[in-house]
């Protein structure tokens, strides 16, 4: 056919005309085909940088392929083109096409070569170096392939030297960069063999060894992580060093021959892990090391447990602590130990010795001669009318529940606002009477305020400002000026009783709580030679959300004027010294957990509160509860079903909307459930003037309607609501029939309520469903941990809850009653106590010269 167009000039152009179009009309539409794929597949990947200098390529590839299609044409027309001009058209198009394929490519590596080295932050000169070899070796890989297009003979060896180009790119910026971390980790911040550090991953460990690749690192399980050098920079190193106040500090442990390695260690690890919760002086960003030493003592096995403790003066206690946690522990696991038989005439079977005896020989010996004055904004005990008679009792309070033990203990002054219509009759002219009113152990100093100084300073500045501003459950706090007065005046207030109180003796005062704030500066500005501590109930925020407070700075300034202040966990002591560090010209030590502020230095610890476990374990076996617990079953009818329980105050950091609804849905997905199991809701009025408060109290009061209206059988109700408040055998009543207890904390300083439950399962039986954002979640991990937000999860808990063995619930409890136990009221108030006592006592030494006159400022 070819032939025959040949000798019709008209044929070979219309021919050539044919081609161009189906040629170029082909190539237009395939690179539309490729720019719609580019545009819809390109976002979101690594090569979404260098979309722009594709799309260009592309559009340039367009207007090759219509020249590229003339071309073919020309060459279909034949003779039309001489052949000397065809062959350089042609060198010249495949020349053309090598350089845009092969600028596009240098291009797009170019700018994948700078964002990874941006994403490893590799330093501008080295980064700029990086780029300029991409690009000098892209460019000379497409000068060799244009060499060849063009058949220059010495092309194909030089193209042999520029297959190496890119992987030795790489290769130099990879070395590079490790050479840069390598320096910089041990020139400028100084990392060392032995140094603990702590990556953004959460991994931890000692640094075993430092090469210029990457380091290695020994965890806390005793295994050996490889970390690139350049991982370490992404990832964020902190803790480079250990300071030079730690003490190294071993504790061997012997077990017998038989024992299994791996579960010793797992065990030893453990308890170290829950001890470290308890005791301030072993440093949380200091995981221990197990090692199994190859010495043997009468054929048993030998580990060695090595950590770091903040002061040597502290070992003794670290020792003992953690020998009494250990010998338990090998005990319920059936490991013989000496350790197990050392400690028995600890009791560590399951009863320690008394706390009660161990605070009071504290209180001895660290204090002695010293009136021991709590201060708080609730007082413990309450006189009210009724009829014309008056009765007392205690309200409904974690904190009165966890200090009033103590107190009696310790005797001494409680100062807190009066609350009861009848406390004034009580009272004598000063406002003072014995408490308890049955069996008088101490002194209550009750103050009285006026309407509007109840309703600003606690109900206004404390409840809706303080309170929200510290629990993270998404109710925005309320800050205005005449609270902020009122609250300022109101411990003003306090201070001046408290001066009064003490009088020039020695003192050790003990404030409670996020209402009294400035109480601390107060005194020790008044001249006061006492020793403060101050235990803050409630979770402590961020830096950044406490900074949103108009009196931050005034608030933090009150509160450095403690000698010792305490919380429960050691996030909210890490969240206070950052606060101070943000917002205060002060010393921050973040190692030690002190800070130091116009000379005056203040120690900042965790102290986990807890409760009496001893008078609430024998309290329910008391026949009175007993009989209690009878009564409650026939008038809530109850009948032998599985019962639930909630107790708490009627507060939306408390859950106990989430709660209802996730029982709500438990009941929808269970129905086989509906009159075998009956949840008893606690709910104890409080703060109802505030009308955050009142809207809780009422949506709560509607779930329960539509809840019971939803899934009521008869006369059966799936929640019972008890609204008002209960003495504490009644709770203790309620707590032995509970099948399983609910805590649903949003956020919790602690919660107690918790730890009560199991106090009063003396039985080993009993479930406890424990949100995982309460303080209390950190001390009882047998507990069925869950999120109050997830509806579908917390149904699935209560199932599971009902539905376990109960073997593995009596396993659970047992451990969660030995937390509770070795760790009651008395060995908090110790622990306070015995910190307190490694204070600089110099203000208690000298207020002794004082006693023949009141110090500055007593009224």
């Amino acid at each position: 056919m070819w032939d025959a167009l040949a000798f019709e000039p008209w044929g070979r152009v219309a021919a050539a005309i044919g081609v161009f179009a189906l040629w170029a009309g082909l190539w237009l539409a395939l690179a539309r085909f490729v720019r719609r794929w580019l545009k819809a597949q390109i976002p979101g990947t690594q090569l979404e940088e260098s979309e722009g200098a594709l799309l260009r390529s592309l559009w340039l590839l367009r207007v090759w392929g219509v020249a590229a299609g003339g071309f073919v044409g020309l060459t279909t027309a034949g003779g039309v083109v001489p052949p000397v001009v065809h062959s350089l058209l042609g060198k010249v198009l495949l020349a053309t096409l090598i350089l845009l394929v092969g600028g596009t490519a240098t291009e797009v590596v170019a700018r994948w070569v700078r964002q990874e080295l941006a994403t490893i932050e590799t330093p501008p000169p080295l980064a700029t170096f990086a780029r300029t070899v991409a690009i000098l070796s892209g460019s000379f890989v497409t000068l060799q392939a244009v060499l060849m297009a063009v058949e220059v003979s010495p092309a194909p060896f030089l193209a042999l030297g520029s297959v190496a180009a890119l992987p030795l790119l790489f290769l130099l910026q990879h070395t590079a960069s490790n050479l840069f971390y390598y320096f910089r980790l041990l020139r400028r911040q100084h990392l060392r063999v032995g140094d603990l550090i702590r990556l953004e991953d959460g991994t931890m460990g000692h640094v075993a060894a430092i090469t210029w690749q990457d380091i290695r690192l020994r965890t806390a399980a005793n295994n050996l992580m490889v970390v690139p050098l350049h991982r370490l920079n992404r990832l964020v190193v902190t803790n480079y060093h250990l300071p030079e106040s730690r003490v190294p500090f071993s504790l061997p442990i012997y077990v017998s021959n038989d024992a299994n390695p791996e579960v010793v260690e797992a065990v030893l690890l453990e308890e170290f892990q829950e001890a470290a919760k308890e005791l301030p002086g072993i440093s949380a960003d200091s995981p221990p090391q197990v090692k199994l030493d190859p010495k043997r003592k009468a054929g048993d096995l030998c580990f060695v447990l090595l950590c770091q403790i903040e002061d040597i003066d502290l070992r003794d206690d670290v020792e003992q602590h953690l020998l009494r946690r250990i010998a338990r522990r090998l005990q319920r696991e059936g490991i013989k130990s000496p350790v197990v038989d050392s400690m028995r005439s600890d009791d560590v079977s399951y009863h320690p010795p008394a706390a009660l005896e161990e605070l009071q020989f504290i209180a001895k010996t660290k204090l002695a001669d010293t009136l021991f004055l709590v201060a708080s904004n609730v007082e413990p005990y309450v006189h009210v009318y009724e009829g014309e008679s008056i009765r007392w009792y205690s309200p409904a309070s974690g904190l009165t529940t966890a200090l009033d033990p103590v107190a009696r203990a310790l005797g001494g002054v409680w100062v807190a606002q009066a609350r009861g219509d009848a406390d004034r009759e009580m009272s004598d002219a000063n406002g003072r009477c014995r408490v308890p009113p049955d069996s008088p152990r101490y002194t209550l100093r009750r103050l009285w305020l006026s309407r509007e100084q109840e309703e600003k300073y606690y109900n206004g500045f404390s409840n809706r400002g303080l309170w929200p501003l510290c629990h993270a459950v998404y109710t925005r706090p309320v800050f205005e000026g005449p609270d902020w007065r009122a609250y300022k005046e109101v411990n003003e207030t306090f201070a001046k009783a408290i001066l009064e109180e003490v009088r020039g003796r020695k003192a050790f005062v003990f404030l409670q709580d996020f209402h009294l704030a400035l109480v601390p500066h107060l005194l020790k500005e008044a001249g006061a030679e006492i020793a403060v501590a101050h235990f803050w109930h409630i979770p402590w925020p961020t830096s950044q959300t406490f900074s949103t407070c108009p009196w931050a700075e005034e608030i933090l300034e009150g509160l450095l004027g403690n000698d010792l202040l305490g919380f429960h966990i050691r996030a909210d002591a890490n969240n206070f010294l950052q606060s101070v560090d943000l917002l205060l010209e002060a010393q921050v030590d973040y190692d030690r957990y002190r800070v130091r502020r116009r000379g005056k230095e203040t120690l900042v610890r965790p102290f986990p509160i807890s409760v009496d476990f001893e008078a609430i374990s024998e309290g329910v076996s008391n026949p009175l509860v007993q009989r209690e617990a009878a009564r409650l079953k026939r008038e809530l009818r109850l009948g032998d079903g599985y019962v639930g329980l909630g107790v708490d105050r009627i507060d939306y950091t408390k859950g106990i909307p989430e709660r209802l609804r996730a029982l709500d849905l438990f009941y929808r997905q269970n129905p086989s459930y509906r009159e075998r199991f009956t949840f008893v809701q606690i709910g104890v009025p409080s703060r109802s003037p505030i009308p955050e408060y009142k809207e809780t109290d009422r949506r709560i009061q509607d779930l329960v309607d539509e809840i019971n209206s939803r899934h009521a059988r008869g006369a059966w109700r799936p929640i019972i609501y008890l609204r008002r408040h209960h003495s504490s055998g009644t709770l203790w009543a309620l707590y032995s029939l509970a099948d399983l207890c609910i805590v649903s904390s949003l956020h919790d300083g602690m919660n107690l309520v918790a730890k009560e439950y199991v106090a009063a399962r003396n039985d080993d039986r009993g479930a406890l469903i424990l949100s995982k954002f309460t303080g209390a979640a950190r001390e009882l991990t047998d507990a069925f941990l869950v999120n109050p937000y997830d509806a579908e999860q917390f149904a699935e808990i209560i199932l599971a809850a009902l539905e376990t063995p109960a073997p593995e619930l009596s396993r659970r409890m047992r451990r969660m009653r030995v937390a509770v136990q070795e760790n009651d009221i008395y060995r908090w108030a110790g622990r306070v106590l015995k910190e307190l006592s490694r204070v600089d006592m110099t203000p208690l030494a000298s207020a002794a010269g004082a006693a023949a006159g009141e110090p500055p400022g007593t009224a």
